[in-house]
């Protein structure tokens, strides 16, 4: 059980690092608007993450189980990405201002559809 508990926070912090990580990568690049919506959705996805690793850690430490708002809120979400995946799989082509713009947003995008 104790190994389960470190299991679960050090995959609440390494999302959570990954997350600072992609916000300074970001923030130190001259990057278009497609690469910009598409670390928008990275770090949206990693933030998700994070907060439901540290949850599930919280929930192991009190010996609780998901309460019905939680799994209404994790539904929610869910509908959430998949409504953003679909349209930023649209938009992304459409408001790319080069072919690097689109080649890294692409990128970033297929990550974040891994991390889902």
């Amino acid at each position: 059980m104790n190994s389960l508990k470190k299991e679960l926070l050090y995959l609440a912090l390494g999302e959570f690092a990954a997350l600072c990580t992609f916000i300074f990568v970001y923030r130190s690049l001259n990057i278009g608007m497609a690469s910009f919506i598409a670390f928008s959705y990275l770090i949206l996805i990693l933030l998700q993450g994070s907060i439901y690793w540290f949850y599930r850690y919280i929930l192991i430490i009190k010996k609780e189980s998901f309460g019905p708002k939680a799994i209404k809120f994790l539904r929610f979400l869910r509908k959430l990405n998949m409504i953003l995946l679909v349209a930023l799989s649209m938009i992304i082509p459409i408001i790319k201002s080069s072919n690097k713009d689109l080649i890294i947003a692409i990128g970033l995008f297929l990550f974040g559809i891994m991390n889902i």
